[in-house]
């Protein structure tokens, strides 16, 4: 008996762009999967390697184009998926969804957001819970947050509120490692776009990057200051320790937030300073909220 295709979500719901964007991240998760360098070139080769084929039996334009957004199809698709199932993650993502323009036929974001497992555990506001599940960056939940922010009811009136205040770090911070980063800049220029055209209700995303160079200065200082942390053994790991912490400093009133920036950046072998008690403080609580909200089913 024939095994049964797979169904894509969404099917035509999705435009051009976020297709694009989709295809591009499977290609570059299906690179690193495979470990091979991260070009259509070399994805070919390895497949050779993979199917025992001959050198050049596969066409790198094939191969090219799945880098620049196109996604593999019948059963070259059903192949990689089941040679690397983290690649399903990928095609199930919410984030494509939520970076689709209606182009006039509306789209349900109330119904797309519960239709998610996740997606459930955000329908009534608690300030504590949503903190919590944002605390860490994920890609995965980036999805979710931007349909909370593309809902129109007054039911999610407070849940836009918040996520409008802390979006721009969160996509910041879920661009700091792979996958995203490696579509980071085209992240940023389609979140610009839908941005522009009124698709989140806001005329402009708070402390949204002014351009991608600022965008990608931002990033490499994020990178440092996580690092640093590290280093300076404020926290064990950079992930979920490291981003923990940088989302807690966006919590602090500017000053304090300053001044602990200036001790993170400190060189290792300069004079050390200590974590304070009290970002130890909050460390704790965060973390203990943040591993409770991904075990909840």
């Amino acid at each position: 008996m024939a095994k049964p295709r797979r169904k894509l979500p969404w099917g035509r719901q999705l435009d051009t762009a976020a297709r694009r964007l989709r295809g591009m991240l499977f290609a570059h998760t299906l690179a690193s999967s495979a470990r091979c360098m991260h070009s259509g070139y070399a994805l070919a080769r390895w497949y050779e390697r993979h199917r025992g084929e001959a050198k050049g039996s596969q066409r790198d334009n094939k191969w090219y184009a799945f880098f620049n957004g196109r996604l593999a199809r019948g059963d070259l698709l059903e192949e990689l998926v089941d040679l690397f199932p983290v690649l399903q993650p990928i095609l199930d993502s919410p984030l494509w969804l939520s970076l689709t323009e209606e182009h006039g036929r509306r789209i349900d974001w109330e119904a797309a957001i519960l239709a998610e497992r996740e997606g459930k555990r955000l329908r009534v506001f608690s300030q504590p819970k949503l903190a919590a599940f944002a605390a860490c960056p994920e890609w995965y939940r980036l999805g979710l947050l931007l349909m909370l922010l593309r809902t129109t009811s007054a039911w999610y009136a407070l849940h836009r509120l918040w996520v409008s205040k802390n979006i721009s770090v969160y996509v910041q911070m879920t661009c700091l490692a792979p996958p995203l980063s490696h579509i980071s800049s085209e992240l940023y220029r389609r979140l610009g776009e839908l941005t522009s055209k009124g698709c989140f209700g806001i005329p402009a995303i708070p402390f949204w990057p002014a351009n991608e160079r600022e965008f990608r200065r931002n990033l490499r200082f994020l990178k440092l200051l996580a690092g640093r942390a590290v280093q300076k053994g404020w926290v064990p790991e950079v992930k979920p320790g490291a981003y923990l912490l940088l989302w807690i400093l966006f919590g602090f009133d500017v000053e304090y937030r300053l001044r602990l920036v200036d001790r993170l950046r400190r060189r290792r072998w300069e004079f050390q300073i200590g974590c304070p008690s009290l970002v130890r403080y909050r460390l704790q609580v965060v973390r203990k909220a943040y591993l409770k909200s991904r075990f909840v089913k």
